[in-house]
């Protein structure tokens, strides 16, 4: 029977240590969305391996404003940009999900002119100006577009700070407040997600 006890003991110990290891599918929050902003900002945001010398690019729109990003790894300092949260989106006239979620991320900048500045950054485009206009026009965007030779250098040195492929999936959103890195979101949300997740930051 001591024996018997043991063998039971040791077989529960088993079944609740591999259990530890891996959650299940059903326990994995989707990888593309963080929902949980509170605990985002609560955690470092930038480690002593990730810190690195400021890096600035130049963004410009098709009226020649221009301004300046500059980043020390994922966090970053924007010229003339006073809302204290920026969204910087990388889009394509090409992409048929970029050209889904320009709506709402027009919607956004519209009803929360206050608190946001959102930045199209156009990529794998040869952003010419004149088709890059009626663009604008055909969805009415009334956000920031940088047609800059930068957008692609800029586009690659935050790929690789989030550590994703090189031919990474767009539209490719990331989220600031206040300069600090808050998340980011690879492929097209609803606007409902993306208006609550603004709410959250906004709250934070």
């Amino acid at each position: 029977m001591k024996k018997r006890g043991y063998f039971v003991l040791l077989l529960s110990l088993f079944v609740l240590l591999s259990g530890c290891g891996k959650k299940s599918d059903k326990d994995k929050t989707p990888p593309e969305i963080q929902k949980d902003v509170g605990a985002k900002l609560k955690r470092p945001l930038i480690s002593k391996e990730d810190t690195h010398k400021p890096v600035s690019f130049y963004i410009q729109d098709i009226a020649n404003r221009k301004t300046i990003l500059t980043f020390n790894g994922l966090n970053g300092s924007f010229e003339r940009i006073h809302q204290p949260i920026v969204i910087i989106t990388f889009i394509s006239e090409s992409c048929s999900p970029c050209r889904g979620m320009l709506p709402y991320i027009n919607r956004l900048q519209l009803k929360y002119y206050k608190d946001i500045f959102v930045i199209g950054v156009l990529v794998k485009s040869d952003r010419d100006i004149n088709r890059v206009s009626k663009f604008m026009k055909h969805y009415s965007s009334k956000f920031f577009i940088s047609i800059h030779k930068d957008n692609d250098r800029l586009a690659n040195y935050l790929v690789k700070q989030l550590h994703i492929a090189r031919d990474y999936p767009i539209p490719l959103t990331l989220i600031f407040k206040n300069g600090k890195y808050i998340m980011d979101i690879k492929g097209a949300i609803p606007y409902e997600m993306l208006e609550q997740l603004i709410k959250q930051i906004k709250k934070s």
